[in-house]
């Protein structure tokens, strides 16, 4: 479930994109050594008359079984008055 239209951007996560139209494309890629271990980038955005311009992030995360982890490191265009560099964390649990 993805609220606040975020479009499943973690870099953006609690910014609270809105629109009424959004994309996001993902792409994970899990260290083979550690399965729970994996790089991950997003991509997309979130408008409502004007597309505006792509927003991006990467991070890493950690996957157990039930129970999901994301650190987000980066995005390229903050919103409000953040750094383009800030650290977050994401909380995703799976049944």
């Amino acid at each position: 479930m993805h609220t606040k239209g975020d479009a499943n951007l973690r870099g953006y996560i609690g910014q609270h994109l809105k629109g009424k139209n959004g994309f996001g494309l993902n792409l994970e890629i899990p260290f083979p050594k550690f399965s729970f271990l994996n790089l991950f980038f997003d991509v997309g955005n979130v408008w409502d008359k004007s597309f505006g311009s792509l927003k991006y992030g990467a991070g890493l995360g950690l996957d157990f079984k039930y129970l999901k982890i994301d650190f987000p490191f980066y995005i390229n265009k903050p919103i409000k008055d953040e750094k383009s560099f800030s650290f977050r964390w994401l909380l995703e649990f799976s049944f």
